[in-house]
């Protein structure tokens, strides 16, 4: 396959199915859009003409400016007046907590830019660019959805990586790239990118092009997305797999909750049924005083962890109650640091690290197959 271009959400379908891939961006197939994004991009656009004119400069009428673009767009989009409200308070979330004349420079809004990698153009669109006060890049991504979002997953996220990348290219010998997702339901969450991190996602970039040239686009794989795919109807893996009971096959809404919820009324039953052998089993295997037990399929191991656990008391007296900030929880991270920070003699620091103590967990049962199952050897 050789796209004439990519983009951030095309890699991400690229790596969850092939076949999708070269339906939607080689074959250019229209993709399946849902109406519930309708809202968000009424939102976004009101928010794109709030920068761009420059209304947030006026603070004692930007609000009034905001609710009047807002809409304007909503009645280019609704016919009725339903989910008017829901799209206004989302912009007066974000309006209460969000301060553009903080010292930083709004350098671009909703503009179309790409590079080249491999000899492709990689396109992109900030909803936001801005240069801080120290002279570092913020990418803002606005986002209407009603799940907010990890903080400690945007490293993960191809689009935030890629926009990471984008703004250093744009922006060299910054003193950081931040990429943040603005939950306009919730609140603004964002990771700073290095150097080291887009020089990672460069080379991602390039290995994943590459694979896209050596792909024919033949190998259909099953996602989650795959509700979504313009290929659905077509698909011999998903309707093999939907045919024979597979999760996949729920491809309703109202369905996919009703079959949920009675494979977790299962689950639950299961859970107790594995509870009441776990403890059959431990029983027979401390009367036997045995850890380990083969049958003719199974391999049994009785594991016990442990944790490390400390007398915060003892740590006090040793430490005295001056060395400890007032609110301060005296835990075992807690003690680590004090034990690495240098400031401590040897000798208490013999003391506390005697205090340490582990303590074993609850026994647990494990068990594998010794042969996959349904093998005849």
């Amino acid at each position: 396959m050789k796209p004439t271009s990519l983009s951030a959400s095309a890699v991400q379908i690229y790596e969850s199915c092939g076949a999708r891939f070269l339906a939607s961006y080689i074959n250019k197939a229209q993709d399946l859009s849902g109406s519930a994004a309708t809202l968000g991009t009424t939102v976004h656009a009101a928010l794109e003409d709030y920068v761009k004119s420059g209304a947030y400069k006026t603070p004692s009428t930007s609000w009034r400016i905001l609710v009047d673009l807002y809409t304007q767009h909503y009645n280019k989009h609704f016919q009725t007046r339903n989910q008017f409200k829901d799209g206004l308070d989302m912009l007066e979330n974000w309006w209460n907590r969000t301060d553009l004349l903080d010292g930083r420079t709004v350098l671009s809004c909703e503009v179309k830019e790409e590079f080249q990698i491999s000899g492709i153009p990689f396109r992109y669109i900030f909803d936001r660019c801005d240069e801080l006060p120290d002279g570092a890049i913020e990418v803002v991504d606005y986002k209407s959805s009603r799940i907010p979002e990890a903080p400690e997953n945007l490293k993960q996220k191809i689009q935030v990586r890629c926009y990471a990348l984008a703004a250093a290219i744009k922006y060299p010998n910054r003193p950081a790239y931040w990429v943040s997702l603005d939950m306009l339901r919730y609140d603004l969450v964002g990771v700073k990118f290095t150097r080291e991190d887009n020089i990672q996602t460069w080379n991602y970039l390039k290995e994943v092009i590459s694979r896209i040239e050596a792909d024919e686009g033949k190998e259909e794989t099953l996602n989650p997305e795959c509700r979504w795919c313009v290929r659905r109807s077509g698909c011999e893996t998903l309707l093999v797999h939907a045919a024979n009971g597979g999760e996949l096959g729920a491809l309703e809404f109202n369905s996919a909750i009703d079959k949920r919820a009675k494979l977790d009324y299962a689950r639950a039953a299961i859970g107790r049924v594995i509870d009441s052998l776990d403890e059959f089993i431990l029983q027979e295997a401390e009367e036997q005083e045995i850890i380990e037990h083969k049958t003719e399929e199974t391999e049994l191991k009785i594991t016990v962890s442990s944790r490390r656990d400390i007398d915060t008391e003892r740590v006090v007296k040793i430490l005295g109650s001056d060395a400890i900030v007032p609110g301060a929880k005296v835990s075992i991270s807690w003690i680590d640091e004090q034990l690495k920070s240098g400031g401590l003699d040897d000798t208490t620091r013999s003391e506390l690290r005697q205090l340490i103590r582990k303590k074993p967990t609850a026994p647990s049962v494990k068990t594998k197959p010794l042969r996959l199952f349904g093998d005849d050897e």
